[in-house]
């Protein structure tokens, strides 16, 4: 018999019958509801023509033929808290500090080849019904009546240990320069996809906090970028040893 996971060939049994509809039941679509595209073939080959992902992070866009995977239950869902810093964290500038996140259903600790795997494999679930996964800890400059640029950002790390406890710790080494920074949360499936679930309706996987940081007003002359924060608490800890 042939080996379905190594056939070029669709089998028949896993084809989407309701893909081949847009969805609108009701032609007066009294929702407004957008037409979703169809496909008879599950979009195997929706592709074509296209530059294909094939496990890079390609900066100017790409198209990924990898399915979606495996789904939890609406009971197995994921769901990370940022325990610390909070709001009434007194953060020093350009100081060493702990981020701790506290996990729930998820496994974490499973963190593929960034460079070549990015998202080349689907969700898979462990025997528990758990998404395989990890987690990854961002923090932004915030600047007052300014959207968040996601190309920009003052610290970033893509966490590969396990969780111990149901909590896992990340070292911002060095710190952050005075002003007020976002730590957001990550989290994703092995191959860095955000997680994938079976409910549109429910609470939000990731955490955010904002925290102040020194004085919490951010000189105009970084751009929250990570060399502009870096060469800042240089010239920090520079005066400090001239003073």
């Amino acid at each position: 018999m042939l080996d379905p996971q190594s056939s070029f060939r669709l089998d028949p049994s896993v084809i989407q019958e309701a893909a081949k509809s847009n969805g609108i039941l009701d032609p007066a679509n009294p929702k407004n509801f957008a037409k979703s595209p169809v496909s008879a073939n599950n979009f195997i080959n929706l592709c074509v023509g296209a530059k294909v992902t094939n496990g890079e992070q390609i900066k100017e866009g790409s198209c990924n033929p990898t399915p979606m995977g495996f789904l939890p239950s609406n009971t197995h869902m994921p769901s990370v808290k940022i325990v610390r810093p909070n709001r009434k964290s007194k953060l020093e500038a350009c100081e060493d500090f702990n981020i701790t996140v506290a996990l729930k259903n998820i496994q974490i600790g499973l963190f593929t080849s960034p460079p070549n795997t990015y998202y080349l494999a689907p969700q898979f679930l462990n025997p528990d019904g758990f998404i395989k996964g990890h987690l990854h800890v961002v923090a932004q400059l915030a600047r007052r009546h300014e959207h968040f640029d996601a190309q920009i950002f003052a610290f970033f790390e893509g966490i590969s240990e396990p969780a111990i406890g149901g909590k896992v710790n990340v070292t911002v080494s060095g710190g952050l320069p005075n002003g007020i920074y976002r730590i957001s949360t990550i989290t994703t499936a092995m191959n860095h996809q955000t997680v994938a679930l079976p409910v549109a309706q429910r609470g939000a996987v990731d955490d955010a906090v904002y925290v102040k940081v020194g004085t919490g007003v951010s000189s105009d002359d970084i751009d929250g970028s990570i060399d502009s924060i870096s060469q800042e608490c240089q010239k920090a800890k520079g005066a400090r040893k001239e003073s």
